[in-house]
């Protein structure tokens, strides 16, 4: 009975320092993405003036690595918002990897299930649009 108290306790210790990560990296990556959208906006206000921000209101990803004549603010904001709509793709792959870990067939099968349907939503998104590389 010890030995199986002490391995759900090393389980759950193992998990808790995993969520920690986890969640170190999901604050990094949104604290990039809003900082890039903030540069952004402030290079572009810098460029257009105060009061109005001239073109779209973001680039697609194709647009982004064509380059062309854009202004490099709306790029840079561009990159953080493309940054925020990763995120949910990023959660669900922490969740697949512990899933994994916690051999968790029929949670990992949910999670693989998910996954593979926001991908294929936001490559769908962008196919439509018109804006895949």
């Amino acid at each position: 009975m010890k030995k199986i108290v002490s391995k759900i306790i090393a389980g759950y210790e193992a998990f808790r320092q995993d969520r920690g990560r986890s969640r170190a990296v999901l604050i990094v990556m949104i604290t990039a993405a809003m900082g890039l959208m903030l540069i952004g906006l402030v290079m572009d206000t810098r460029q257009a003036g105060p009061l109005s921000l001239p073109g779209p209101a973001t680039l697609s990803p194709g647009q982004i690595t064509h380059g062309g004549s854009i202004q490099i603010g709306l790029v840079v904001m561009s990159l953080g918002i493309l940054l925020l709509a990763l995120l949910p793709d990023l959660r669900v792959l922490f969740g697949i990897r512990q899933f994994i870990r916690r051999h968790e067939t029929v949670n990992l099968i949910a999670a693989i299930i998910v996954f593979i349907e926001l991908t294929a939503g936001i490559l769908l998104i962008f196919h439509l649009k018109g804006v895949l590389i």
